[in-house]
């Protein structure tokens, strides 16, 4: 009987933290933003859309929703050109995404494919932009994989997938596949 009354004390506290107001406002989250798509040379217009996402149980981002106290609320922000995540309580970029730049996709889509940029080139900007990010430490690099997307091959479907792993005081706090 008492170990059910503390996992039901316990599933309260966290579903009243997940009823706490945001650490960053709307303007703080669009102002980060905007600093780290100048930051790696992403240039953004127009006002975006912008949504404050808790997960569900699922851990699905949902405007509203519950959290279920894994997952962190972010802020996403939209641009024309660009999406970028924020986490709430960190201030830290979790995610960037070009992908909804569609005259970024239009003009490569029809490109060959050439040749996609040197593994070395590719882990130098994405330290570039790990460092813009505001993650400077706690990572160990894990590994790259170069995948092309389309077939036929096309300019806009090369993809590097490289993967830091995250850890604390040096020690991995989770492992690859």
């Amino acid at each position: 009987m008492i170990l059910k009354l503390i996992v039901l004390v316990l599933f309260t506290i966290f579903s009243v933290a997940a009823m706490a107001d945001p650490n960053l406002n709307q303007n703080q989250a669009i102002q980060i933003a905007s600093n780290f798509c100048t930051a790696i040379g992403t240039t953004v217009t127009g006002t975006p859309a912008v949504a404050y996402l808790v997960p569900d149980e699922t851990g699905t981002l949902n405007p509203g929703s519950a959290f279920n106290g894994y997952y962190l609320p972010v802020w996403q922000v939209t641009f024309n050109e660009a999406e970028v995540r924020v986490d709430d309580a960190s201030g830290k970029v979790v995610r960037y995404s070009n992908y909804v730049n569609q005259a970024l996709k239009n003009s490569l889509r029809n490109q060959p494919a050439g040749q996609a940029i040197a593994q070395q080139a590719a882990m130098s900007t994405a330290a570039a932009v790990l460092q813009s990010a505001g993650w400077t430490t706690d990572l160990v690099f894990e590994g790259a994989a170069l995948q092309q997307g389309d077939r036929p091959p096309t300019a806009s479907m090369h993809a590097w997938f490289l993967v830091w792993r995250r850890t604390y005081q040096g020690i991995g706090m989770c492992q690859g596949s």
